[in-house]
């Protein structure tokens, strides 16, 4: 069944069931909670369930309406970021040509992928909300119900109090063949105005092992599977749409570099590899290649001082980890940790990269 193809909250997937079989009609929907916790892929399978030919409960993935939601061409499935946000130019717009010009820059740059799926950028503008608005009272063109997927719902600013006066009526009461479904992962941030007019369902974590088992579903080699669901750490969404062979042959780099500066054999490969040339690695590769030395450190130190294993941001390295763990003392240990801290803050603070990678291997050498 397509709700089980999405790991945990089962609780959720059982409320939304149940609303289908009673073809009761569900108010806005605001799913929320845990970032990454499968609410953008429970949105998608509502979406298929809702018009889905073969079943009342659920989606079967196999009708054509199914496979339409799938592929992201379904006409009444609607991203309204996706929406048209040139303003008309008429007074109370104007404040939004700015705003627009930035999204159509955003939609220029933008990835490919199911529209469902992806994060997009910038917000969601007044005009946008008003074009919801106007379908929502139009009919499906060939399902029950036409579905609006309000992703990053706390993006609702722009001409704030326009763009949320526009959605509060329709959010309120939007006819029966029509769905708002709305995702933040900061249901705080919200107005009170648009809180009080949607059904907040909270997501929890979602549990390694049935992250694992869903990757396995889809294909995943079992024992790669329980390595990511270890690295995401709760974070499905992550899961799915990480490019996992670039983030092992990144990692399995940045673990060499790192074990070679400890080692002494070869660590000016790694000032090499950020500073050669007549251009050194950009901004986001370099705190990158930070983010997986504060993986390292933390597993060393947490091998160093409890022996144990749960917990590692790297437990497919486990073997090599120890070796280098009983190499160092905790001291040590906490010394690379508070140098990577160190050259992540001075990179943030957008320090030559050049500079901060001389400064970060004299700190882990010396």
């Amino acid at each position: 069944m397509s709700f089980d193809r999405v790991p945990g909250n089962s609780q959720i997937k059982e409320i939304l069931r149940a609303a289908l079989r009673r073809k009761h009609v569900l108010p806005s929907l605001l799913f929320c909670g845990v970032e990454g916790a499968g609410q953008r892929e429970t949105a998608l399978e509502l979406a298929k369930a809702f018009n889905c030919l073969n079943l009342e409960d659920d989606a079967c993935d196999v009708c054509s309406s199914c496979k339409a939601v799938d592929a992201g061409n379904h006409p009444d499935v609607i991203d309204v970021k996706r929406l048209p946000g040139k303003p008309g130019k008429n007074e109370s717009d104007d404040n939004d040509d700015e705003f627009n010009e930035e999204q159509q820059e955003d939609d220029k740059t933008s990835d490919s992928g199911s529209p469902l799926l992806r994060r997009i950028p910038g917000v969601v503008y007044v005009n946008q909300m008003r074009a919801a608005s106007d379908l929502a009272f139009k009919r499906p063109m060939i399902g029950r119900k036409r579905i609006f997927l309000i992703d990053d719902a706390m993006d609702m600013r722009g001409s704030i109090d326009s763009a949320v006066s526009a959605a509060l009526k329709i959010l309120e009461e939007p006819p029966d063949f029509a769905q708002f479904l709305l995702i933040t992962a900061n249901p705080d941030l919200l107005l009170p105005t648009i809180l009080s007019r949607c059904r907040m369902l909270t997501f929890g974590a979602v549990g390694a092992d049935d992250i694992a088992a869903a990757l396995r579903g889809r294909g995943e080699d079992e024992a790669r599977a329980a390595v990511i669901a270890s690295i995401v750490r709760g974070d499905y969404h992550r899961a799915l749409t990480e490019d996992w062979d670039a983030y092992f042959e990144n990692r399995r780099d940045a673990w060499d570099w790192y074990r070679a500066i400890l080692s002494g054999t070869n660590g000016t490969e790694f000032v090499r590899k950020l500073t050669g040339g007549r251009k050194p690695v950009s901004r986001d590769e370099a705190d990158s290649i930070l983010t997986f030395f504060r993986g390292f450190g933390r597993d060393l130190l947490v091998l160093g001082e409890t022996g144990r294993s749960d917990g590692l941001f790297n437990p497919d390295l486990e073997a090599e980890l120890r070796e280098l763990a009983a190499a160092l003392d905790p001291d040590r240990t906490l010394g690379l940790i508070r140098a990577v801290d160190s050259a992540s803050a001075a990179l943030e603070a957008n320090a030559n990269v050049r500079l901060m990678t001389s400064v970060l291997f004299a700190r882990m050498t010396g």
